[in-house]
């Protein structure tokens, strides 16, 4: 089979979910699963097989696997909860600013929401995130990641990089930053 790649559009991040499927998200060009052959690892792939391209996107960043599901950045669609098995899009919620990438730790999702800074989602059940804390971080949130066991995470802004501490969801803090901590 060909990979046949929507034009006028990049790949702006993509996930391996540990089962053989490959998530990938396309600039205004929604999300796509791809089987992954040989090896069960990407690593090892021998070969991309399309399986399906999912409808229901604004404008997919990036995304990350966690569990049964797979937690999408949208831009300005928001939060996206897909269910892995079904690939149907089975939560959503808006963000404060353009979702930009995502991380979830236990029942968190942690959205860089562009100018907005990073927005905090209780996602225990996936098919209700429910927003609970925003914090300002310096520029333009785009990436995010976690550290510390999920209860830190390191933010790159436009111009800036900021460790923030998850511990307390309802009021998170900014550590470290090429700023300063004062806001």
């Amino acid at each position: 089979d060909t990979i046949n790649y929507p034009s006028g559009v990049s790949v702006e991040g993509l996930a391996y979910d540990g089962d053989s499927t490959l998530w990938v998200t396309y600039h205004e060009g929604g999300v796509r699963r791809f089987h992954v052959a040989g090896g069960g690892s990407v690593a090892g792939a021998g070969e991309l097989t399309p399986i399906d391209a999912l409808d229901g996107f604004h404008n997919a960043y990036r995304l990350t696997v966690s569990g049964a599901h797979v937690y999408v950045a949208d831009g300005g669609g928001g939060l996206k909860v897909v269910d892995r098995a079904s690939g149907a899009i089975v939560g959503a919620a808006d963000t404060a600013g353009f979702a930009k990438d995502v991380v979830v730790t236990g029942t968190m999702a942690v959205v860089a929401a562009s100018a907005m800074g990073i927005q905090a989602f209780d996602v225990s059940d996936p098919t209700n995130p429910v927003p609970f804390d925003l914090i300002h971080t310096w520029g333009t949130a785009l990436t995010i990641d976690l550290f510390a066991n999920g209860t830190r995470a390191v933010v790159a802004n436009h111009d800036d990089v900021a460790v923030v501490d998850l511990s307390h969801p309802d009021a998170f803090n900014i550590l470290a930053s090429d700023r300063g901590t004062d806001k």
